[in-house]
Formats: C-alpha cells, sequence, structure tokens
C-alpha cells in the first residue's frame, strides 16, 4: 500500500506524540444576497445621516391601510435569488396597567414564513377597541446555495383600518301589553304596545329620548357589509346587560331579552352594544339606547267640598268640621280620610287639587293658594296610574299597626294587597318646600327638606316603614309652601328609583322656580302640564286689628278728632294661630297653637308739613314693642312730632306675629294697616314756650300698664 507524503508525514508526528493540522477547506467564496423592499413606506433600517451613520431614534412610522400590497425584490452576484423569508411583527393592542404599549418585539425564528413570490397583499391586525396599531415587516432573500441575507430589509408602519364593516340595527323594538288611561280617574284599559327605538350614543345630548315598559320584550336586528374589497364579517359582538361582549359568527343576526326568566333584563337606562368584525379584526360599533320602565304619574286626589255637609265660614274659602275630640273621626264621605283609601286603587282616584288641614280640633277642607295655620298638620291624598310594573305595595300582613288583619282578606282592601300590575304605583313620597317669610312679609330662602319615606308601608322588616295611607306633614315655618309628592312604582328598591320624573328635581330646579315660572305666564307647555303637579299654599295667619273692641283708638273709619296733639293711642291686635319658637314656650306638638299670644307692634306717622309734602315721623321708642300676651297696646300722651302739620294725619300700624322677624326666618307674618285721624295745627314758638309739655311716651303702657 502506497502512502502518500503527506500522510507519511502525520503518522511521524503521530508517533512523536505532535498533532497533525488536517488541511484547509477551500474559501467561501459565495457572495449573501441583496433584499428591498420595492414598494412601500421607505425602509426605516436604510435610513442614515450624510455621513451614512443610521439615524437614531427612527422618524415616526409612516400609516398604511389595514390592507395592503407590499413588493420586494432580491439579488444575488454570483448566483439566484431562489426565495425570500419574511415575518411580521406587531405591538400589544393595549398596555399593561400603569405603563405604556412596549416597543416593538424582534421576529422569533418560528415567525418567519419562506415564499418564491416577490409581492403579495396583507391584510394586518388590529383590534376593536384600537383601529390602529403598529408593526414591522421583516423580509431576506436566499440564494440557491442556501445562504441568507444577513441584513434583512425591514420598515415599521402604523396599520390604520379606515373601512370596519358598515354595521345597522335594522330594527330594534319593545312588545308588551301594558295599562292605558285616558284620565285622571278611569278605569285602565290593558293593551298591546309597540315601541320602536331609534336613540343612539350622543355625547351633546345625554337625556335618553326611548322609554320602553319594563315588562316589554327587546328584539334587535342587525346586518353588517364589509367596505373594502377582499374583507368579510367575521362576527360580531353585542352586550346589553353582561359583563362582557357576546361573541356570535357572523351567521346570527338578532337578540332577544326579557322574553323569560333566562334572559330577563332589570329596569334602568340601557344600552345595546353591537359591533361587526372584519377580517382584520377591526370593528364598527354602532348603539340603540332607552330608558326602561315607564315613569309613573301623579295627581292630588283631595276631598270634595260638596260631598260631605262641611261647615262654611265667613271666609269663602273656609270648609270646615269640628270634632268634639279625635276619638271618633266620621267617615268624611268624597275624601280618603275613610275606607276608599284602602279600596280604592290610586289609578281610580280622580283629580282634585284639594287637601285637608288639621289645627286644634278642626279639620279644613283647603284649596290651592289658600293659607293654612303654623304648626298644623297636612294632609295629602293622591292618585297615580303606572302602566308597566307589579304592584308589589310594601304591606305584610304580621305587621302589628295594621287596624284589622282580616280587613286584609282578598277583595276586601285592593290598595294593601301586593299583586301583579294593575295600572297604580305602590304609593308615594312627598315633601313640602317654603318660601320663607323675612322681615314678616318678604320672602327669603327656602326651605327645602328631603322627600318622606314611602306610604303606605306596613312591613316590620323594612326600614322605611312608614304606616300611612296619606301623606302627613306638619308645616312650622311661615311662607309660601310648594307641595311635591311622587308617585313611586313597583320597582321602588331598584336603583333607578320607580318615582315620577315629570316632577322637577329638588336640586337642578325646584317645585317653587318652577311653578312661579309658570304663574308668571313664562312656562312651556310642558311645564304647564308639570305644574298641576305641584300645589302651592301659604303657612301663618296673618295677625289682624280687633277694630271692634270699644276701646280701640284712634277709630279704624278715621273719624277720631284729638283734641291736642298729645295723642292717646288703644290697639288691640288678634292671631288666630299663635306659634312662639322660642323653646320655652314652643308648642309640644304639632296640630295648636302656643299657650300666648305674640304681638309686636311698630307705630310710625306720616302727613303735610307746612309746605305740602308729605312726611314721615318713626320715633324709635315706638319700633318694635312687644306685649305682654293679651294682644293690647295702650300709649298715653304721644305727642306728635311738629313736623306733621296736619290736620290729617295717618297712623301706620304693624303688627307682627313673630318677636325676631328679621333674624328669625319664616318665623312669622306682619301685617300693615294705616289708621287716620285728625287733631289741630302745632302751637306757634310763643305758645310752645309757655307749654307744660310732656315728654316724649310718658305716661304711656303697653297692654296692663307696663312700659314699652
Amino acid at each position: 500500500m502506497r502512502l502518500r507524503a503527506g500522510s507519511l508525514l502525520c503518522l511521524f508526528a503521530i508517533v512523536l506524540g505532535v498533532g497533525c493540522r488536517k488541511p484547509l477547506n477551500p474559501a467561501d467564496n459565495n457572495q449573501a444576497p441583496e433584499t428591498w423592499i420595492t414598494s412601500a413606506p421607505q425602509d426605516t433600517i436604510t435610513i442614515r445621516d450624510k455621513g451614512g451613520h443610521p439615524i437614531a431614534p427612527y422618524p415616526k412610522p409612516g400609516t398604511i391601510p389595514v390592507q395592503y400590497h407590499l413588493y420586494w425584490a432580491g439579488s444575488d452576484v454570483d448566483g439566484t435569488v431562489v426565495g425570500f423569508y419574511y415575518a411580521i411583527v406587531e405591538t400589544l393592542t393595549t398596555a399593561p396597567p400603569g405603563l405604556p404599549i412596549p416597543t416593538l418585539p424582534g421576529p422569533k425564528p418560528q415567525d418567519y414564513r419562506f415564499t418564491t413570490k416577490t409581492d403579495s397583499t396583507f391584510i394586518f391586525n388590529v383590534t376593536q377597541n384600537a383601529p390602529d396599531r403598529q408593526h414591522a415587516f421583516f423580509i431576506y432573500a436566499v440564494d440557491n446555495k442556501g445562504k441568507a441575507d444577513p441584513t434583512p430589509a425591514r420598515f415599521i408602519f402604523d396599520a390604520q383600518d379606515r373601512y370596519p364593516p358598515a354595521t345597522s340595527i335594522d330594527d330594534a323594538r319593545s312588545v308588551s301589553p301594558i295599562w292605558f288611561q285616558t284620565a285622571p280617574g278611569s278605569p285602565p284599559v290593558l293593551m298591546n304596545y309597540v315601541k320602536i327605538i331609534t336613540d343612539t350614543v350622543n355625547i351633546a345630548i345625554p337625556t335618553l329620548k326611548d322609554t320602553v315598559p319594563s315588562n316589554g320584550v327587546l328584539s334587535f336586528h342587525w346586518r353588517a357589509e364589509p367596505t373594502l374589497a377582499g374583507t368579510f364579517v367575521t362576527g360580531y359582538q353585542y352586550k346589553l346587560d353582561e359583563p362582557q361582549f357576546v361573541s356570535v359568527d357572523s351567521s346570527v343576526h338578532s337578540v332577544t331579552y326579557n322574553s323569560d326568566a333566562s334572559n330577563y333584563t332589570a329596569p334602568g337606562a340601557k344600552q345595546l352594544t353591537l359591533r361587526a368584525l372584519d377580517y382584520a379584526g377591526g370593528a364598527q360599533t354602532t348603539t340603540r339606547r332607552f330608558m326602561m320602565n315607564v315613569s309613573p304619574l301623579t295627581w292630588y286626589s283631595g276631598p270634595d267640598r260638596n260631598a260631605y255637609p262641611y261647615t262654611h265660614g265667613p271666609n269663602p274659602s273656609d270648609y270646615y268640621l269640628d270634632l268634639p275630640d279625635w276619638s271618633s273621626v266620621p267617615s268624611l264621605t268624597g275624601s280618603y280620610l275613610n275606607k276608599d283609601s284602602v279600596q280604592v286603587l290610586p289609578a281610580l282616584r280622580p283629580e282634585r287639587k284639594t287637601f285637608f288641614e288639621i289645627y286644634k280640633n278642626r279639620i279644613y277642607v283647603r284649596a290651592e293658594n289658600d293659607t293654612v295655620d303654623i304648626n298644623s298638620w297636612i294632609v295629602l291624598s293622591n292618585g297615580g296610574f303606572d302602566p308597566d310594573t307589579p304592584y308589589s305595595v310594601q304591606v305584610s300582613s304580621q305587621d302589628p299597626d295594621l287596624p284589622d288583619t282580616t280587613g286584609l282578606i282578598p277583595g276586601s282592601a285592593v290598595v294593601m294587597h301586593p299583586g301583579p300590575y294593575n295600572g297604580s304605583p305602590i304609593g308615594f313620597k312627598g315633601v313640602i318646600s317654603t318660601y320663607l317669610t323675612l322681615n314678616g312679609s318678604e320672602f327669603g330662602p327656602e326651605s327645602v327638606p328631603s322627600l318622606s319615606r314611602l306610604y303606605p308601608n306596613f312591613d316590620p322588616a323594612s326600614v322605611q316603614r312608614n304606616t300611612i295611607i296619606n301623606g302627613y306633614y306638619g308645616v312650622t315655618q311661615a311662607g309660601k309652601a310648594y307641595a311635591l309628592v311622587k308617585a313611586v312604582d313597583g320597582f321602588v328598591n331598584s336603583a333607578i328609583g320607580g318615582q315620577d320624573d315629570m316632577i322637577p328635581n329638588l336640586v337642578n330646579e325646584t317645585a317653587r322656580q318652577l311653578a312661579d315660572r309658570v304663574d308668571a305666564g313664562l312656562g312651556t307647555p310642558q311645564e304647564i302640564d308639570v305644574r298641576r303637579r305641584v300645589l302651592t299654599f301659604y303657612i301663618d295667619r296673618a295677625p289682624y286689628l280687633v277694630t271692634s273692641d270699644q276701646n280701640f283708638k284712634p277709630l279704624a273709619n278715621g273719624s277720631t278728632i284729638y283734641p291736642t296733639r298729645a295723642l292717646d293711642i288703644y290697639l288691640v291686635g288678634n292671631d288666630d294661630d299663635p306659634y312662639d319658637n322660642d323653646p320655652s314656650a314652643k308648642p309640644s306638638r304639632i296640630g295648636g297653637p302656643s299657650a300666648s299670644l305674640i304681638a309686636r307692634w311698630t307705630l310710625t306717622f306720616h302727613g303735610n308739613n307746612a309746605a305740602g309734602r308729605d312726611v314721615v315721623w318713626a320715633p324709635p321708642f315706638l319700633n318694635h314693642i312687644v306685649g305682654n300676651g293679651n294682644g293690647r297696646l295702650q300709649l298715653s300722651s304721644i305727642l306728635l312730632d311738629p313736623s306733621i302739620v296736619g290736620p290729617t294725619v295717618y297712623l301706620d300700624v304693624e303688627l307682627c306675629d313673630c318677636r325676631e322677624c328679621e333674624l328669625d326666618l319664616g318665623a312669622g307674618r306682619c301685617s300693615h294697616f294705616e289708621i287716620p285721624f285728625t287733631v289741630p295745627p302745632p302751637p306757634t314758638p310763643a305758645q310752645t314756650f309757655h307749654s307744660d309739655r310732656p315728654g316724649p311716651g310718658s305716661s304711656s303702657t303697653v297692654g296692663g300698664g307696663n312700659q314699652p
């Protein structure tokens, strides 16, 4: 066997224990191919400055449509390009909590795909929440010997879905039987009702335009069409009350709610959101919004003055009934202070804008703009209509305050029996706000209590328990009162409250503002209709003069002639509803007067001076004189100021039923009277010098002789 020389040398080296180097392979002379992206936004890798150095940071990426046709090419100086490897990477759709969206990731080996083509149309991924998303496209050529371009071509871009599917909700409706009523008190009629829902989300118009019944079966039908050639609708997502969107495929075009327990929808403000998804993951959204639950209506259903033999007093507005005591109140026909309060459902009660006032042992029948006694009870009876909610009146047969549990036999007291919807609200909440008197006559700020608890509520387990049928409101501040009662429907315990929303909000606009605007002739037709729901009256009867008293002086008819300018004055006043809000004298309960009369007097005089001009004399010692409780003011020898010549002089009397009318808002009212009388002219200077003039107010007494 022959060995080559090289082999012999290697064998010799092994024997000597020296390593033997294998001969070198021939040099790799195959050059790598080059790759270009020939039709796309500029390749961001190749952006360099004038010195040939890469620019960093890279310029802001360009934006291309989500569907885009890309072209590329490759060359190899010592062979041929047999294909290309490409990869697409993209950012996250949403950022991690508290962090910005991360930068684009680099491609992984498994991201690359092989192609022999030099162009292709791509649909880049976006999301329904983000119609534009940043991507990077990488591509490198491979030659016929398998060598790859070590510097792939790349460009970074934002893919934007400008043409999501055209989405429309063709039909959205509610269908249900509900109660209809032609007028307050007329029997409700059950009829089928269809409501088409057209309102969509509009930030500029937050108010919901469409309202559907709470028992309505909701159905929504939709469709979508692609708006970009080569794309298609892949599916839909919708959500009404669901916590997350419900995803369905493109063959589903409708959904139904509230048809049975499995798809029940609670009442309240609703918004159906529908998305149509395209191949890129983008979406077109459309909406329908509405209120689910028709607001109940409210009206006043007070006593009928002509249905019971009330006493008609000298005051044309006084209709009343006197009781020996409160142990046995007669059944007042034509009102709801009798068995009708539990036997006549609110929807069947006629509209009458009257109410009861209870003061001492007398029940008054009052009407709008009457004046009631301060510290009296106001009793408001109401009717109402609710077309669509269950009659879930808050009554438990176990409540100890039910007058007679046997009276709750079905059919005997329908107001007190829960049941299915019947056209009536389950009760009422009310408030009486008062525009308080200031200085005894003007009106100052408004006192607005919160709404009362729901009535009736005969449920011992309820924190809102309120065992009355009518509304009882104690009025203890003087002023103009605005009663506001809201019917409450069967969803009183739900988030929406279930109250009459036609009545003005007590925060944004008070009942007073609406009522006064309408009364001034400035209301819109809708406001005029709402005005029916606000009942106005005045609190605190004004004090008055008892001019028939035999000692009254000067006489109210103006016939008193004083022989001198030293005036004796004897005034008598009275107040039919005295109320002392001093803690030591305030009545112990609502429904009656204070023990003593409050009469605060202020006297001024006016008449012509020597030049014939009217002048006023207001002596400080005749200002705010508070009597001793009998309503009498006796003053002796008040010397009339010489600036008033006469002969006709006018005594101006201010009589108030409050001690500190200027400081205590709503404490009471003041009345003003003018009494003319005749005096002789003032004495000449000489007469004045020789006269024995008494001091101002000397020998004066208040009431029974007390000093002012």
